[in-house]
């Protein structure tokens, strides 16, 4: 045979044979079929490799605290724009008054961080809220964080302001240092990697409003070129500085009227909103859950544009569209929705929807759909793109658009519109096909494109078996509040494999930080729930399999332990090994009856059985022991659970001595616990009684001849001294009285462990005393040590000091009777477990609880092992896991507030520039050949003031001013700046107005008040009707008196004769128009 191989990028290895007779009868032609399939094979398994998915989501939007809450609402048509004081006062400084915002943006779980109270005050707000979304999406993608940290994933995060800075820097007295980590832009992004212990590119990036969507396009490429592994992908945009608003409402981006309307005709601007959303982003061969596969993403600029910076280019738009497809290799007719940029401008949306035309409306046969999130939520500027995906990937799991509201009268402008070949989708549409694309644009032309694809997977090809065992949930937190709710949610999908493994495996292990956990057994009424505290250091706790001997023998749960298929594999495998020597194992579990425990073999197997079993259990969860202790016959057990026996060995061990012991004549004995310690029982015991078990400072066990023990056990309880008979079955264990049963056991013994195997440290002996514990016979589990165990005193005591104070103790046993001994013995920081009780009424349930109860204590349950899981990505569909996390929301921190008041008196500084485009126009104010700051502008500076303390417009606020003295006149000079500080009193509405440190002008201010006599204003008596008086004249008089006015100060239109009627020019200026108004008492002056 020749043979040639090829190796894939998936590491899976390709040969082909050929057979000298299918070479010769036409390798070439064969052969080349052979590489072009293996070729595509390849092609197809690179391209799978490379395939980036969004497999986790969350975030905060407006009235929104979850991505589900989100999606309820956007299913629901809300419109989630408000009026409210949350960030300042409505119409303040004549901006628009409706915003998208989020619910609370003070709270910020900062313990579970680590961060401190001081760092926590000083950091953006944007960050905090940032932190807590970036670990929800991590967990709703099935992971637990902490399986990530180290790993190459990058952090991109898209944002454009960062207003905290601007806040603590107007106090510079205040600062403490922190604010350098807390509220630079680069920490944003660098902070989560510090966080999370990302190793990845860590970037904060600002494109203005595509920032998100160009971070998720850069995030991909470093997926795509081995520079990361996976990525999260943020955006971050809170609306704190009112001053941003009024920029961008003076520059006519916003509506007036805060009314969000995209591809209406009605669409006046767009409505500026918050949001905080965090993408988690990887190959798809890696991902737990996808909820889209990013089919192609792509980015270009604008660049020169004849109509400005800030004006969208159709072509540029539909280019980068074209690109996108091309380097996707999809057909344009393969998508049917599309979601907008849309953001409600007129210009805008007419320029992306003719793009979005030149591109989808060619020789298409039914409309293209299109919408844009933005009509629910406005537009929140850095994060749309995020915004946008959220409600894409909501269509796609459900195959369901959300509607597009406000959309009434469609925007005749836009042909496509027009003529239907686009349809708003303003009502809830089926989505056509598993595609669609998202738009992007920054304001200053930097473009993305992205095209999505729906997770295909609506079904497991594999079902998980059915199991006869209800299902247990562990979750972990940090509020028991938190669990309580969580635990709710969870139950309503009791039935949902999928997002169990998911839950399952994330929180398998604990989550650093979460301080309680807790378990829940699905389907239960009442509902069966636990939480607790976690253990506090967090250290991994050693785990103490603590064995039983006689006396735990109970039959009353096998019936239910045998739910459990590894506990049913134990027994048959038990079954069919004992067979051979005429002992149905069956017939002792599914057969037994108030007889059965007369039998010692019986009693024996029961114990030995059940334990191992339930050993078995335990090893199929993960739950390994750092420690094994037996009490007599329990070291059997230990032998089994430290691999130095397999079952047959332990089997036949047990089959023998139970065999044995009926065959060999001994005297009859009894076994009683005492309540005395080692020492004062041993004084007190006459002879023919020994103490064979020392089982803790305080409790005993006594064996003798069966006459003398029980007489001395009557004389214990007449001293009033704890002394009960322990069912021995007539025998005296450890006890000299079984010297005859060691010899003729000992050779089959000796076939069983004929290659013994030595013992391991965790297994600590209670045959020998601990000073014995190095000699050679106590080395090795073989048939010395067993047939010592029989014959010696059980030093349970020495054994159970070695238990750690921090250990979990597992008692295992048909019945866990140790619990009372181990509670009393070991110390309160020990927790102890028993796995099993026969006096309750549900095994199953019982064994389920203690496993949870493990969990709790800090153990980590492998649930998977028990249940089973689904195969990876689980289906489409499966419930959101990040709406599920709460936080421990008890502390509030710092968050910008530019519009608080202060008591007392408030400064406010202005700054004149004659230089400055802005305050050039004072020039024309010349008085005597000197340029004077005018009266007018004072008033008008201190009414700026005054409103800015109402926190509204100065417009917006009708003010009466009193008691104005003007002190000193300000002369304005070409060569260098004025700087005037306002200095206005709460209450009494007295000001002062000072330059260069000195009083200018004094005088008091207040609100109007319509109805009060002394705002009434006393009016010059009309003489003449007749306007004798022009600008003309009246300028020229003006020059003559020194008043060389100029431009804005020429306002004068005309007069009467005693300047009592006139007209003034309005141009916008309230300084030269109230200048104006004041040259009207030059009128009445006659002389110059």
């Amino acid at each position: 045979h020749s043979h040639f191989s090829v190796q894939s990028s998936s590491k899976h290895q390709v040969r082909f044979y050929f057979t000298s007779k299918f070479i010769s009868s036409g390798f070439s032609f064969s052969a080349s079929i052979c590489f072009t399939l293996l070729l595509v094979a390849i092609n197809k398994d690179m391209a799978e490799t490379k395939e980036v998915v969004i497999s986790g989501i969350a975030g905060r939007f407006p009235e929104c605290n979850s991505t589900e809450e989100f999606k309820q609402k956007l299913y629901n048509n809300a419109d989630l724009l408000t009026v409210d004081n949350r960030r300042w006062s409505p119409g303040m400084y004549g901006v628009p008054s409706r915003t998208g915002k989020l619910k609370e943006i003070n709270k910020f779980d900062a313990e579970f961080f680590g961060i401190h109270t001081k760092l926590a005050n000083a950091m953006d707000a944007q960050l905090r809220i940032l932190l807590e979304v970036t670990h929800e999406a991590i967990v709703d993608a099935g992971i637990n964080p902490k399986d990530i940290r180290g790993t190459k994933t990058g952090v991109y995060v898209g944002m454009m302001t960062n207003e905290s800075s601007d806040y603590f820097e107007r106090t510079p007295e205040k600062l403490t240092g922190y604010e350098t980590i807390g509220v630079i832009r680069s920490m944003v992004a660098n902070r989560i990697s510090f966080q999370f212990n990302f190793k990845g590119p860590s970037v904060a990036i600002d494109t203005a409003c595509s920032s998100a969507l160009f971070c998720l396009h850069e995030a991909i490429t470093a997926i795509k070129t081995g520079q990361c592994d996976a990525a999260i992908v943020a955006g971050t945009n809170l609306l704190l500085k009112p001053a941003t608003s009024v920029m961008y409402h003076r520059y006519n981006m916003l509506s007036p009227t805060g009314t969000s309307r995209p591809f209406d005709i009605g669409a006046n601007g767009y409505v500026r909103s918050e949001a905080i959303v965090a993408l988690y982003i990887r190959k798809s061969t890696d991902a737990k859950r996808i909820y889209a596969t990013i089919v192609g993403t792509s980015t270009n600029t604008d660049g020169f544009k004849i109509e400005g910076a800030t004006y969208p280019s159709q072509s540029v738009q539909s280019q980068l569209i074209r690109e996108t497809y091309a380097r996707a290799n999809l057909n344009f007719n393969d998508v049917h929705y599309i979601e907008a940029h849309g953001t409600g401008t007129g210009v805008g949306d007419k320029q992306e929807l003719n793009a979005i035309s030149d591109v989808f409306c060619i020789d298409r046969k039914s409309p293209l759909l299109v919408g844009s999130v933005k009509s629910n939520v406005g537009h929140a500027e850095p994060v749309s793109g995020l915004v946008s995906i959220a409600k894409v990937l909501y269509a796609l799991e459900t195959g369901i658009i959300p509607a597009n509201i406000n959309f009434e009268t469609l925007n005749h402008n836009i042909p496509k519109l027009v003529s239907g070949e686009l349809k708003v989708v303003d009502k809830q549409t089926p989505l056509p096909g598993n595609m669609a694309s998202i738009n992007s644009f920054g304001v200053g032309g930097t473009n993305v494109h992205l095209i999505l694809k729906a997770h295909d997977k609506k079904m497991q090809t594999i079902s998980l078996p059915t199991l006869e065992i209800p299902r247990l949930v562990f979750l972990s937190g940090r509020t028991r509040e938190a669990l309580i709710e969580q635990f709710e949610t969870v139950e309503n999908y009791a039935d949902n494999n999928d997002l169990l493994t998911l839950i399952n495996d994330i929180y398998k292990s604990k989550i650093p930080g979460y301080k309680f956990s807790g378990y829940s057994i699905l389907g239960q009424t009442p509902r069966n729930v636990e939480i607790a505290q976690n253990n506090g250091s967090g250290d991994k706790r050693p785990i103490y399999f603590i064995f039983p001997g006689m006396g735990s023998q109970s039959l009353e749960l096998v019936a239910d332990l045998v739910k459990f298929k590894v506990f049913k594999q134990t027994v048959d495998n038990a079954h069919s090994i004992l067979l051979p020597y005429n002992y149905s194992v069956h017939d002792l579990f599914y057969k037994s009856d108030e007889n059965t425990f007369k039998s010692i073999k019986n009693t024996m197997f029961t114990v030995l059985i059940v334990q191992i079993g339930l050993v078995d259990i335990l090893h199929s969860l993960g739950i390994n022991p750092d420690g094994i202790i037996g009490h007599s016959v329990g070291e059997l057990a230990c032998a089994y659970a430290d691999g130095c026996f397999t079952l047959e060995q332990a089997l036949m061990t047990m089959y023998w001595r139970s065999t044995i012991l009926t065959q060999i004549d001994v005297p009859a004995g009894a076994m009683v616990a005492v309540g005395l310690s080692w020492e004062e029982t041993k004084k007190r015991l006459p002879e023919g009684i020994i103490v064979a078990c020392h089982n803790s400072a305080d409790s005993v066990t006594i064996s003798g001849l069966k006459d003398i023990t029980l007489n001395f056990t009557e004389t214990l309880k007449q001293e009033g001294i704890f002394a009960k008979p322990v069912d021995s079955m007539g025998y005296a264990f450890h006890s000299p009285y079984l010297k005859g049963f060691v010899p003729s056991l000992k050779p089959y013994y000796e076939k069983v462990m004929s290659n013994p195997k030595p013992r391991s440290s965790r297994w600590l002996s209670t045959t020998y005393p601990e000073h014995q514990w190095n000699s050679p016979e106590a080395q090795y589990s073989s048939a010395d040590y067993h047939l010592n165990n029989i014959s010696s005193p059980v030093y349970f005591h020495g054994a159970m000091k070695h238990v750690p104070e921090n250990a979990i103790t597992i008692e295992i046993a048909p019945h866990c009777l140790l619990q009372a001994i181990l509670k009393r013995s070991l110390p309160s920081t020990v927790t102890n477990i028993g796995l099993t009780k026969k006096t309750v009424s549900n095994h199953v349930n019982f064994l389920l609880e203690a496993i949870g109860k493990l969990y709790i204590a800090g153990a980590e349950p492998q649930l998977q092992n028990l249940y089973g899981k689904v195969e990876y990505p689980v289906v489409r569909g499966t419930p959101m896991i990040s709406p599920m996390l709460k936080w421990d929301h008890t502390n509030d921190y710092v968050v910008p507030n530019f519009v608080d008041k202060k008591s007392g008196s408030e400064d406010d500084q202005v700054e004149i520039d004659i230089n400055s485009q802005q305050d050039k126009y004072l020039i024309g104010h010349t008085i005597d050949g000197r340029i004077l700051y005018p009266a007018a502008g004072y008033l008008t500076l201190v009414w700026k003031a005054f409103a800015k303390q109402q926190a509204k417009w100065f417009e917006d606020v009708p003010v009466v001013f009193q008691n104005i003295k003007f002190l000193r006149p300000t002369v304005l000079n070409t060569e260098g700046s004025m700087k005037f500080d306002i200095n206005i009193f709460h209450g009494s509405g007295d000001f002062e107005l000072l330059e260069g440190g000195s009083l200018t002008v004094s005088g008091r201010v207040k609100l109007l008040n319509q109805s009060t006599k002394e705002n009434q204003i006393e009016h010059l008596a009309t003489i003449s009707e007749q306007m004798e008086l022009n600008s003309d004249d009246f300028y020229k008089e003006l020059r003559l008196r020194g008043y060389q006015y100029k431009d804005a100060f020429l306002g004068f239109v005309e007069a009467n004769s005693e300047g009592s009627r006139g007209k003034v020019a309005w141009t916008g200026n309230w300084v030269s128009f109230i200048d104006t108004l004041l040259q009207f008492e030059l009128i009445s002056i006659t002389t110059r």
